[in-house]
């Protein structure tokens, strides 16, 4: 595993508190420095105020839900961009789909074990170092033809 100082920041947003809790001391353990916040709205302030390196989103949150936080952190001017995750027990076509379009760069279903939750993370920063090819197959199909939309990352329970 790499240095603590090679490890990226990640925020967890949930408002779940004791889940979000949780997988900050799991990915703390696992030498990862994080944080949570416990809501939408106050997760799109501490994206604003920490810029982490990755998010992990919950999608279902009252008020301000995680797709709502996913685009607005992609909106032209936002001040930063970090790699979202959409971290659900929501995991149908659809819920991917609609992930996909609001500006979330993988899906990971919960219950997901932090093994899963790190592969998807130093995934994450695998591609943002090195954006070319901008799709990295899953191995679980065909790379994409140029001009097709590379398929949502999905990781399936069975690790």
């Amino acid at each position: 595993m790499a240095s603590c100082t090679q490890q990226p920041f990640v925020l967890v947003i949930d408002d779940n508190h004791d889940s979000a809790d949780l997988m900050v001391e799991l990915l703390q353990a696992c030498g990862y420095s994080s944080a949570a916040a416990y809501g939408g709205a106050s997760g799109i302030e501490a994206i604003r105020n920490f810029s982490p390196d990755v998010v992990l989103l919950d999608l279902l949150m009252p008020e301000v839900d995680g797709f709502q936080v996913a685009s607005t952190v992609r909106k032209p001017g936002f001040p930063h961009q970090p790699t979202l995750i959409a971290f659900s027990a929501l995991s149908d076509t659809a819920t991917t789909d609609l992930a996909m379009r609001s500006g979330f760069d993988y899906h990971l279903p919960k219950p997901a074990t932090i093994k899963q939750v790190i592969t998807v993370i130093a995934n994450a920063r695998a591609r943002k170092q090195n954006p070319a090819p901008a799709y990295s197959n899953r191995g679980d199909g065909p790379t994409p033809a140029a001009g097709e939309a590379a398929p949502a990352f999905n990781y399936k329970s069975g690790f």
